[in-house]
C-alpha cells in the first residue's frame, strides 16, 4: 500500500533551496546596484535646448563633443550660481556662472573665444536651479556674459594621475588690476617636499607673475572688441586705417584670447612655469613664457619667450601692456 504520510526533505532538498535564495538575494543585489549606477552617473545630452534641474550634487552634460560636470553654489528666489567645468577637471579651470531668473547668460566652457551655450534660468529652489541650456553654434558669434563668469579662486585640489598633480587657481592683484589665473602642476618625478608651493611662491614674487597676470586680464578683454571699435582704436592709434594683414578679421585670428599656466618638475630642484595662451591659430596658441625656477635656491634660473612672446623681452612686455592697456577693450589686438 502506497505511504502518503508527508516526509521531511532530505539534505540535498535544502541546499537547491538555499542555492536558490541566495541567487534571487544576489540578483537583487546586482540589479539595484545597476539602478543606482544608472541614476547616479548618467549624462545628460544636450543636443538642443535641454531643461535640467542642477542641485549642489555634480551632475554630467554633453555639448559640442565636450563633457562637463556643473553643480549649484547658490541659489536665491530670484538668481542663481552654478559652478560649471570641463572634464576631465584637473586639466580645466572652474568657472563660477551667475544667472537671473528669465535672462540668457552665454557662456563657453572650453576657453574659447566665443559663448558656445546659452543658459537661461527658470526657476530656483533650496540649492537647487531649473536651467534651459541651449547650444550655440559655431557659425554664430556671441560673446560670453564676461560680467556674470568668473574663475574659481584659492582652491588646491591633489589630484593622482600618473604622478603627483594639483590643480589651483590663484587671486592675483597687480597695477591696480584683480584677476585669476589658472595654474595646474603635472609631473611623474617626485619632487622634494612641498616643492611645488615653493615653485608657486617664487613665481607669485616675481615681476614675471605679474606681468603674465595682466596680460591674462587683456586677453580676457577682448571679448569686448569688435571690429567697428577695431577700426577706430586702430585708426586713432596709427593714423591710417586698418587693411589686410592690419584687418580685424585677421588680427583677431592670432590674438589670444585666454591664457594659463602649467607647472612641471624634472629633477626635485628643477621646476618650469609654462604660460600658455591660446587663439584661433596655431601660431599663438601654446607656451608663451617658459620660466625655469631652482626651488633650492629660490631663485628664477632661466625665463625664454616662444609663440606668442616670439622675439620679445620682459622690458617689451611691460611697455606693450601700458600702452595696449591704455587703448582699451582692443588695445591688445592694436599695439
Amino acid at each position: 500500500m502506497a505511504d502518503f504520510r508527508p516526509r521531511r526533505p532530505g539534505k540535498h532538498g535544502n541546499k537547491l533551496t538555499l542555492r536558490l535564495v541566495e541567487a534571487v538575494v544576489v540578483l537583487l543585489f546586482l540589479y539595484a546596484i545597476a539602478t543606482w549606477a544608472v541614476g547616479a552617473f548618467s549624462i545628460i545630452q544636450v543636443n538642443s535646448s535641454t531643461n535640467v534641474t542642477f542641485t549642489n550634487a555634480t551632475a554630467l552634460f554633453t555639448l559640442s563633443g565636450s563633457e562637463y560636470a556643473a553643480s549649484v553654489v547658490d541659489s536665491t528666489p530670484s538668481s542663481a550660481q552654478l559652478s560649471i567645468t570641463r572634464v576631465p577637471a584637473f586639466q580645466n579651470p572652474t568657472f563660477y556662472v551667475t544667472m537671473y531668473m528669465d535672462n540668457t547668460t552665454n557662456f563657453n566652457g572650453t576657453m574659447g573665444r566665443y559663448a558656445n551655450m546659452q543658459l537661461k534660468l527658470l526657476s530656483t529652489g533650496s540649492k537647487s536651479a531649473d536651467v534651459q541650456i541651449t547650444p550655440i553654434p559655431s557659425t554664430i558669434v556671441l560673446n560670453p556674459t564676461a560680467s556674470r563668469i568668473t574663475v574659481a579662486g584659492s582652491t588646491l585640489t591633489p589630484v593622482a594621475v600618473g604622478g603627483n598633480v594639483n590643480v589651483t587657481t590663484v587671486p592675483t592683484t597687480s597695477i591696480g588690476v584683480t584677476s585669476t589665473i589658472t595654474t595646474s602642476a603635472t609631473t611623474s618625478i617626485p619632487g622634494q617636499a612641498g616643492g611645488y608651493l615653493k615653485a608657486q611662491s617664487i613665481l607669485a614674487s616675481s615681476e614675471y607673475f605679474s606681468l603674465m597676470n595682466n596680460y591674462t586680464v587683456l586677453y580676457k578683454d577682448t571679448v569686448n572688441c569688435t571690429a567697428p571699435s577695431y577700426n577706430l582704436t586702430f585708426t586713432a592709434y596709427n593714423h591710417f586705417a586698418p587693411s589686410g594683414p592690419s584687418a580685424y578679421s585677421n588680427v583677431s585670428m592670432v590674438t589670444p584670447y585666454s591664457a594659463a599656466i602649467n607647472i612641471t618638475n624634472s629633477s626635485v630642484h628643477t621646476y618650469y612655469a609654462t604660460y600658455k595662451t591660446f587663439s584661433h591659430s596655431t601660431l599663438t596658441t601654446g607656451a608663451a613664457m617658459v620660466i625655469t625656477i631652482n626651488v633650492t635656491s629660490g631663485l628664477i634660473a632661466n625665463v625664454t619667450f616662444e609663440g606668442a612672446f616670439y622675439g620679445q623681452t620682459d622690458a617689451k612686455l611691460s611697455s606693450g601692456y601700458v600702452t595696449a592697456k591704455g587703448l582699451g577693450a582692443c588695445g591688445i589686438l592694436v599695439a
